[in-house]
């Protein structure tokens, strides 16, 4: 038995990456069409009585989500258990970011909260949102500049009054990576940043450490969002390695990881996860 993929055509590098490997290994994928505001064309692949695995946008696949409920397993991608706040405590002693700080978007806008912050956390914060779907990206910003962005952040990204956001001192970070955990196992990772600018080098042999780092958190935390997820891990200007984020894997950025182990873990994953449901 073999996995379909559905693929959205709009996530660019990884979209023709994945397809790359489908072909090579002879896995038959659907690439499928999505535009903002209009969704993904899912009428025509919402029947399958096999495995299915969705890749692509967040909207992507939460519009999956939404109109092929049955697919199996469909997505790795429990939106609830990503919110910071779901998971945070989990790995209080590894994160870059304290967990401590958090704030409604609505006492955020009163000037008598944010002059609080200043005082406690100093006039530049890292800011980022709680909930998975990031209505807006975590930053580092001054304070006199939050409630532009989260205006915004309502706008166009959905943001309630009533969301939580987290407030945390700068950190200084160098090197940042990505690394994929399929059923507990270390699969692959990337680097994506360096010095606050997006670097997907391939150095291997630095990787190597992210990976070791990542193996770490596994061995000694329980909380999995998913069967298939990524661990965002940093390291500082001190030499230290953190934890930055979870994220889901059907729409996390893989980057330059290896195309070929990410298809051949996933596939396997979500048969095993038919045969078993």
């Amino acid at each position: 038995m073999n996995a379909l993929w559905i693929i959205d055509n709009s996530m660019d590098v990884e979209t023709n990456n994945f397809v790359t490997v489908l072909d090579e290994l002879h896995i038959e994928y659907k690439v499928t069409p999505y535009r903002a505001f209009i969704g993904a064309d899912v009428e025509s692949i919402a029947t399958q009585n096999r495995p299915v695995i969705c890749y692509g946008s967040v909207n992507f696949i939460k519009q999956i989500q939404r109109y092929c409920p049955k697919f199996n397993p469909g997505t790795y991608a429990n939106f609830l258990r990503y919110m910071y706040h779901s998971y945070n405590r989990h790995f209080t002693e590894y994160l870059l970011n304290s967990p401590d700080n958090a704030i409604t978007v609505e006492d955020l806008l009163k000037q008598e909260t944010r002059d609080a912050v200043s005082n406690k956390l100093g006039k530049l914060v890292f800011i980022r949102p709680d909930r998975s779907d990031k209505p807006f990206s975590g930053q580092v910003i001054d304070l006199a500049d939050v409630p532009s962005l989260l205006d915004k952040a309502e706008s166009f990204g959905n943001l309630t009054k009533s969301d939580l956001v987290y407030l945390s001192a700068p950190q200084h970070i160098s090197r940042e990576a990505r690394v994929l955990i399929v059923d507990d196992v270390v699969v692959t990772g990337s680097f994506y940043g360096n010095n606050g600018k997006v670097d997907a080098n391939t150095d291997l042999e630095y990787l190597e450490y992210f990976m070791r780092f990542a193996k770490d958190v596994l061995k000694r935390t329980q909380y999995r969002p998913d069967k298939a997820f990524t661990l965002d891990i940093c390291q500082t200007y001190s030499g230290e390695f953190k934890l930055v984020e979870l994220s889901a894997f059907s729409c996390a950025g893989m980057y330059s990881m290896d195309y070929t182990k990410i298809v051949k873990a996933v596939s396997n994953l979500a048969v095993r996860d038919y045969v078993t449901s």
